[in-house]
């Protein structure tokens, strides 16, 4: 099977566009001013945290299972993405491999540009911008004020402003803002640095599956073989959906037959930054 990630992906895109019925008008990047907005102009950390929601994981599952039986195959790897969740995630990877963005880099000793950088980011999601099939669900800010120390108090502050996060969703969401953190924390160094927080998450309804993007500049430093983020008590929460629904699946689906698939899991682990092994961080804690 072949795959259109890589350099013939522009041409997929517009391929896919003049194939597609959607009338989408052209979003514009929410990141990409919050990022250069900054006193900092150059490239700095952008972490990527992902997490799919119960409901989301189930079905992914459920739905592979099924494609994976009327296939005659094991797993997924060996068919094209043939549910709307390997849809929604061919077309994510596609978009993140297509602008270099790559949340697995380590940042160079030194500093320096590099494939998890917040530049890499915000061409990921013009190529997100690009997909017609994708339809905005949500694009907003909000300012969060929060003059708590302690870290769950903090990270309550944050997640309680993500729109599109169900209530029932809302521990699990959590769980994955803690892990980014810890993961974000662990390439810190003794001199304060710059990460844009990035949360994506995928949920799905009866109408279809949606990617939210949740991202947030904060200042990290750690001291002492102890981990410490530093971070204003105000500071601004960017948010960004996009939809896939089930009726647009059924439409563009055959586009995706040259596609490479891969599992739920297996697509999570390159979605997600994580902590640096070489880190002697003993714990994380938030400071005013």
């Amino acid at each position: 099977m072949t795959s259109v990630v890589g350099a013939n992906v522009d041409s997929w895109l517009k391929a896919m566009q003049s194939r597609t019925a959607s009338t989408r008008p052209a979003h514009s990047n929410p990141f990409f001013s919050a990022i250069h907005l900054d006193e900092n102009p150059g490239p700095f950390k952008s972490p990527l945290g992902t997490q799919i929601t119960d409901s989301y994981g189930r079905n992914a599952d459920s739905s592979a299972a099924a494609a994976n039986t009327a296939a005659g195959v094991v797993n997924p790897e060996s068919r094209p993405p043939t549910t709307i969740y390997e849809g929604i995630q061919t077309a994510l990877t596609v978009a993140r491999v297509s602008a270099g963005y790559d949340p697995l880099a380590q940042p160079p000793q030194g500093g320096g540009a590099y494939a998890g950088d917040s530049t890499h980011f915000s061409a990921f999601v013009d190529k997100l911008n690009a997909a017609p099939f994708l339809t905005l669900a949500l694009n907003g800010a909000h300012t969060i004020s929060c003059s708590s120390t302690n870290a769950n108090d903090l990270i309550d502050a944050f997640v309680n402003r993500f729109d599109g996060t169900a209530n029932q969703d809302i521990d699990t969401v959590k769980k994955a803002v803690e892990n980014l953190v810890t993961a974000a924390l662990s390439y810190a160094s003794s001199e304060e640095s710059l990460s844009y927080f990035t949360q994506a998450i995928l949920g799905d309804d009866p109408n279809g599956v949606h990617i939210y993007l949740y991202a947030s500049l904060f200042k990290i430093k750690a001291e002492n073989n102890k981990g410490v983020i530093r971070l204003q008590s105000t500071y601004m929460l960017t948010e960004w959906g996009l939809s896939l629904s089930s009726e647009e699946w059924g439409r563009i689906c055959q586009l995706f037959q040259n596609q490479q698939n891969e599992s739920t899991e297996k697509w999570l682990a390159a979605m997600s930054t994580p902590k640096n092994p070489n880190s002697n961080l003993l714990a994380s804690c938030f400071e005013r």
